[in-house]
């Protein structure tokens, strides 16, 4: 931080929630994490919202992030319009791959 703030470089230090200590009692009173379920990971606690607000509904998480590859042929379908049959050769040619769990 002093080597960057001499040299004039906008900065500053990285808290993460592990060093919080008062910031992480006050983050888990507000409701700020949830629990997900995760293919890979179990029940991992995400950040649900940056903040609350009095009397608000509360942010939520509504799904894990994707496994590499898990929305390709959702994507390629719905949105680009392929259908069936080339996706089947898109695969088949190995320019997808099926999800790994």
């Amino acid at each position: 931080m002093t080597i960057l703030t001499e040299a004039h470089v906008p900065c500053a230090p990285v808290r993460t929630t592990a060093r919080g200590g008062r910031t992480i009692r006050i983050l888990r009173a507000r409701g700020v994490w949830q629990e997900i379920d995760h293919p890979r990971r179990g029940r991992p606690r995400c950040r649900s919202r940056r903040f609350a607000c009095t009397g608000a509904d509360p942010a939520t998480v509504a799904r894990p992030a994707p496994l590499l590859g898990e929305d390709t042929d959702r994507v390629l379908g719905e949105v680009l319009g392929l259908n069936a049959d080339e996706l089947a050769a898109l695969h088949a040619a190995g320019v997808i791959e099926p999800v790994k769990t």
